[in-house]
């Protein structure tokens, strides 16, 4: 499983922005990049059904991803299936 970099017990609270303002000047991706990196520096984690603009560095510094690929190594998933960030990363799939 991702999961965030601690072995401390935590309170999740999801929330949720919907939709992009219709003003010209908000950039959607620049916006979207710094609040990932204020996610990342206070030690917390994005949901992975929001869009992501991090790289896959960025990605891997918000999660703790060792058991996740020990798994993929384990269960021969490596060359079956994508890894959850190939799969969740605008980037990543454009």
């Amino acid at each position: 499983m991702v999961h965030p970099k601690s072995d401390k017990e935590k309170l999740y609270v999801d929330i949720g922005a919907y939709g992009e303002p219709k003003v010209k000047h908000f950039k959607a991706t620049a916006s979207t990049r710094r609040l990932e990196k204020f996610v990342r520096d206070v030690h917390v984690f994005q949901m992975l059904y929001a869009d992501v603009y991090m790289d896959r560095d960025e990605f891997w510094e918000m999660f703790d991803g060792q058991p996740y690929q020990k798994l993929r190594e384990e269960l021969g998933c490596k060359d079956a299936f994508p890894e959850v960030y190939d799969k969740i990363c605008k980037g990543a799939r454009h």
